[in-house]
């Protein structure tokens, strides 16, 4: 007897209900990698399986952008965040206890096990609804300045989150309690309850044997116990009362100790042996009359979980688990921040405008964090006309790093996410496409060269103005002149398709093609040219890779070589 809600709300993570099939194609696996967000997919899905589906498919409509950027807002609402958790908790413990049922032996152990996953259950969906109704509110839209507060705590105002999927769950919540049969369900919950607690027998513990039997009070056996236990009272005078013991039995403390007590005793029947089990059945058939409604309840409440909740619990912990890794960076000093997600028609001049503040590379800063270690953040910016950043620079002076935040950005931008910065405008993206350097194959036919050719080709029939590249060091494997002529040729199809672009190389002048393209260069530490400061700012290309300077630091100067090798004549 599973329940029904009139509410329309049936996904927290896909407003349009369908879940798409989990991408599979060896491009868009190709491209988490290269950005580094399939190591952040790998620590989210481990709590929340259902965020592999939802990693590698943008959203295309703006307004379910919006949708799951409420969700995550609404959730920095320490009270709404832990009644979420306390319900998934609950829903799970629920699906423990059935499965047990479903592999139980003995029938009446699957009956109480079921009986007992009801009630979970039930109250479960009771605390959710009181938890909902306390803080969702009707009218009230979320703040759109972008940012993520550390913590609401609990002593804000109820009613202080809003959000469309939440309103809808609140919604849903709501109807399914009050529907009848979920009230039905309640009911049998109750009586389940209620029989077992008026149910009790008598053991008879003897060497080698146990006897059951009814179970007998009389004012005999009251009275004789009292007397015995009287023997052993102590006769002296009472002490005097003790305030402060009074006062700590009533503590928070205390409090939670009796209902974790609590829990524990009505939960004792999860925790049967074979001995208890054995009694349980023989006293169970001394009184049938009390055992028959246990079974006609569990009869039927055979199906009793409501579907959408069940999804629900699968799809918020999505939002949970990247929040508790996006604390952890926030907590190091970090900035995250809700983007604002353009997404006026493409040939508006407009809707490219990308303004990113102090940006980090979300893979790389979980790293560096866990080890304590400086994590550097750049600016990012597209303007009118422009079109693609065009970074060059040393070695080791964190270009590629930029550029695979710029691909991260727009990525978790379009799945609805936080990203990692302090504020963000960011244009919608329709998907965003990599070219990063690969091992070599011994087994393939074609040589390195070839193979770029060939991922551009395609990279560029799928490019839309939509569309965002992310291009590490092409060519690197031919010559000079042959890297220059086809760099060139791929920047000028990027722009003629309108789409954006990311482009790391040593070819500086690249970055003077015209209006679309931006210099940015990785920078130095004046007084110490050999060492990287990790920053990328726009600047003219300068063509300086600062080789000199690092060669002297690791010895290998033109004036230390040939020291050396005078050294090594002499002595020979």
């Amino acid at each position: 007897m599973r329940p029904e809600s009139e509410s329309v709300f049936t996904s927290i993570l896909w407003p349009r209900g369908a879940a798409p099939a989990l991408d599979a194609s060896a491009d868009a696996a190709s491209a988490l990698h290269d950005l580094a967000l399939d190591q952040v997919l790998t620590r989210i899905a481990e709590s929340a399986p259902a965020a592999r589906a939802a990693w590698s498919h943008p959203l295309s409509d703006p307004a379910d952008i919006t949708y799951r950027q409420r969700v995550f807002t609404a959730l920095e609402d320490q009270d709404l965040r832990r009644g979420v958790q306390a319900f998934l908790q609950a829903a799970a413990h629920s699906a423990r206890l059935e499965t047990a049922a479903a592999d139980s032996r003995s029938p009446l152990l699957s009956v109480l096990l079921h009986c007992r996953a009801l009630t979970v259950w039930t109250g479960a969906v009771d605390a959710l609804d009181t938890l909902l109704a306390a803080r969702i509110t009707a009218d009230e839209g979320p703040a759109d300045d972008g940012s993520l507060e550390d913590e609401k705590t609990a002593g804000d105002a109820p009613g202080s989150t809003t959000c469309d999927g939440w309103h809808l769950l609140t919604e849903h919540v709501r109807s399914l309690r009050r529907s009848p049969t979920f009230t039905s369900l309640a009911a049998d919950a109750r009586a389940a309850r209620e029989h077992l607690a008026a149910f009790r027998y008598d053991a008879l513990l003897r060497p080698g044997r146990v006897v059951v039997g009814p179970h007998r009070t009389t004012d005999d056996l009251v009275e004789h116990t009292r007397a015995v236990l009287s023997l052993f009272a102590d006769p002296g005078p009472a002490g005097p009362r003790d305030e402060r013991a009074e006062h700590a039995s009533g503590s928070d403390d205390d409090a939670a100790a009796a209902a974790e007590s609590t829990t524990e005793a009505n939960e004792s029947t999860e925790m049967l042996d074979h001995v208890q089990l054995w009694m349980l059945e023989h006293a169970s058939a001394m009184a049938p009359e009390l055992f028959d409604p246990i079974l006609e309840i569990a009869a039927r409440t055979a199906d009793f979980r409501d579907p959408v909740l069940v999804r629900f619990a699968d799809e918020v912990r999505f939002y949970l688990a990247l929040r508790d890794m996006l604390s952890l960076m926030r907590r190091a000093g970090l900035p995250v921040c809700i983007p604002q997600v353009t997404s006026a028609a493409p040939s508006a001049a407009d809707d490219h405008r990308l303004e990113v503040e102090s940006a980090w590379d979300l893979a790389l800063g979980a790293r560096l964090t866990a080890d304590g270690s400086e994590v550097v953040t750049n600016d990012v910016s597209l303007r009118g006309a422009e079109r693609i950043l065009v970074v060059s620079g040393p070695n080791q002076g964190g270009k590629t790093t930029l550029a695979r935040t710029v691909g991260q950005l727009h990525h978790l931008a379009a799945l609805g996410c936080p990203v990692p910065a302090a504020s963000a405008r960011i244009p919608l993206t329709d998907q965003v496409m990599c070219l990063f350097e690969r091992e070599e194959d011994l087994d393939a036919v074609e040589g390195r060269l070839a193979r770029e050719v060939t991922r551009l080709h395609s990279m560029l029939e799928r490019a839309t103005p939509r569309s965002v590249l992310v291009i590490n060091e092409a060519f690197a494997s031919t010559a000079l002149a042959d890297a220059r002529v086809l760099t060139r040729d791929v920047l000028e199809r990027i722009i003629d398709r309108g789409a954006s672009a990311v482009c790391v190389t040593f070819i500086d002048e690249l970055s003077r093609l015209g209006p679309a393209t931006v210099s940015m260069v990785a920078q130095v530490d004046p007084e110490d040219p050999a060492r990287r400061t990790l920053r990328v700012v726009r600047a003219p290309a300068a063509g300086r890779a600062f080789a000199r300077a690092l060669a002297e630091r690791h010895g290998l100067s033109p004036a230390l070589i040939a020291a050396h090798l005078h050294e090594l004549g002499a002595s020979r």
